[in-house]
């Protein structure tokens, strides 16, 4: 068969095609009034998949939509060079603070040694006080018991430093 020109043939040609049945077998095959011509079948395909198309390009421009928006919200959020390079300066002060604290720290404890040092030396003190201070009441004790012993071995009238030495 050739490509019809003009409309005439169109129909002329159109009539002499035998109707396919559903199965495929031209002449018809008798389809009965429940059962689908092979038009209505390709039809309802058809339609289907002109529906599974239409949602496929639905679901597609809603995900270029969501691909959109992240992206202008991922620019918006993104850091610039500026930004990096001022966060980087921050980190380096903080890292040289930490440094100098630790250097302090280091001092603090050499003191806290040196203290507690001086904290035993004044304890050891205290007690050799203590010590030197039972010693000179021993003696203080000593010293008047010798005084009354001497009183007693002189006679009443002569005291001490009679002789004006």
């Amino acid at each position: 068969m050739r490509d019809p020109t003009t409309p005439e043939e169109a129909v002329q040609i159109d009539s002499q095609r035998q109707p396919i049945d559903p199965q495929g077998r031209p002449g018809g095959g008798g389809a009965g009034p429940d059962q689908p011509t092979s038009v209505e079948i390709l039809e309802r395909r058809l339609s289907t998949r002109t529906m599974v198309g239409a949602v496929a390009a639905v679901l597609a421009l809603a995900a270029a939509i969501v691909a959109i928006v992240l992206a202008l919200d991922a620019r918006d959020n993104s850091a610039s060079s500026a930004d990096l390079r001022r966060v980087e300066r921050q980190l380096s002060s903080v890292a040289a603070d930490a440094g100098g604290a630790s250097e302090a720290q280091r001092g603090i404890d050499a003191l806290s040694s040196r203290l507690d040092a001086v904290e035993d030396a004044v304890d050891g003190t205290a007690s050799g006080d203590e010590e030197l201070q039972g010693q000179l009441d021993v003696v203080e004790n000593d010293i008047e018991d010798l005084r009354q012993q001497i009183s007693e071995l002189e006679p009443s009238g002569a005291g001490p430093n009679q002789d004006g030495g």
